[in-house]
């Protein structure tokens, strides 16, 4: 949700641009003060979110009643301008997973 408010906020430029080191980096204290600075985006895109898991909750529930098995994909490559990357920067090398 921050991730986003923070997209949005900066006209949706990657990460790797937002002019805020503190944020870009993650720096201790900064995701408090932009969540915020960026209260009304920030309590949106947790709505969103919300209703987002919700609906995936009655989504498998029904499948599984119906006896249907709902399966994912791992991603093999994260896209390094996404919430993964920005938040967990050590696990990935220019928006590839990290070997080791």
């Amino acid at each position: 949700a921050l991730f986003m408010a923070l997209k949005r906020h900066f006209a949706m430029a990657p990460w790797t641009e937002w002019p805020d080191e503190q944020i870009r980096l993650r720096c201790p204290g900064a995701c408090e003060a932009w969540k915020e600075r960026l209260r009304e985006d920030y309590d949106l895109f947790r709505y969103i979110q919300f209703l987002f898991f919700r609906q995936w909750a009655e989504l498998k529930a029904h499948a599984e009643k119906k006896g249907v098995g709902i399966i994912g994909d791992l991603p093999i490559y994260v896209p390094l301008d996404s919430a993964d990357a920005w938040a967990e920067p050590r696990w990935f090398q220019r928006g590839r997973p990290a070997l080791g």
